[in-house]
């Protein structure tokens, strides 16, 4: 394991205001401001770098505790930091490129702390990629299965109907309502055990008239397009 070299620079404790500070930028404020407002709690900040086989590497870190909707997910801790470090990235601008990685560390009640890197590179991919996810959430609520179909990857879509994924997704809208909206979750990269195709995991929660349902949709990080979808994490 590489030892940690380096120096922390600055780390403040947020709720919901924050005290300025000439190392924080007022976007990164606004940026840690996007996070506590979605999921609450404290949000200990700050921004260092440390050497790794000699390279520099430079994050920004944020610590959070005391989230009841973080706790909630404490069997797939990674969706909720992925989506903590997505929140605070996608709303930065010109300081994405002051980091390689987003550090995230997450606070339990037990005061067990669990750590999760992510690259701006990965990051970056994300952000394009949960395009994806919402086209096929507008997709679904607009039932246009035409549409839904071409967002899969083609040795997938060729062994389907639009009937099949109307079957699939309409009993959802019969009991649950309407889609209004889908809130991205999270993500996780891994690889498929028998073709070793790389791929990610998106989730999300489907906000509905009358009850929200979780969504996955699994893509082909080469061809970029969906190789399976489900109403669940």
């Amino acid at each position: 394991m590489n030892r940690f070299f380096g120096i922390l620079l600055i780390g403040l404790i947020t709720t919901c205001g924050n005290v300025e500070s000439p190392f924080i930028t007022d976007t990164e404020v606004d940026a840690v401001e996007s996070v506590l407002s979605f999921y609450g709690g404290i949000c200990n900040r700050s921004k260092g770098f440390e050497m790794k086989n000699g390279v520099t590497e430079t994050y920004f870190e944020l610590k959070m505790s005391r989230s009841e909707l973080i706790e909630s997910y404490i069997e797939v801790l990674e969706m909720p930091a992925s989506n903590v470090a997505y929140l605070f990235y996608s709303n930065l601008k010109d300081e994405k490129e002051n980091y390689t990685h987003i550090k995230v560390i997450i606070q339990l009640p037990d005061n067990e702390l669990e750590e999760f890197y992510y690259s701006v590179k990965d990051l970056n991919e994300i952000s394009k990629l949960t395009n994806t996810l919402h086209h096929l959430s507008d997709n679904i609520k607009s039932n246009d299965y035409d549409r839904l179909l071409s967002l899969f990857d083609d040795d997938i879509a060729v062994n389907m109907t639009n009937l099949q994924i109307e079957k699939y997704c309409a009993p959802y809208d019969s009991l649950y309502g309407k889609i209004i909206r889908t809130e991205f979750q999270g993500f996780r990269f891994f690889k498929d055990e028998t073709s070793n195709t790389p791929l990610v995991h998106l989730a999300g929660i489907m906000l509905r008239e009358k009850d929200n349902t979780p969504i996955s949709i699994y893509i082909n990080r080469n061809s970029k397009k969906i190789s399976t979808l489900k109403y669940e994490f």
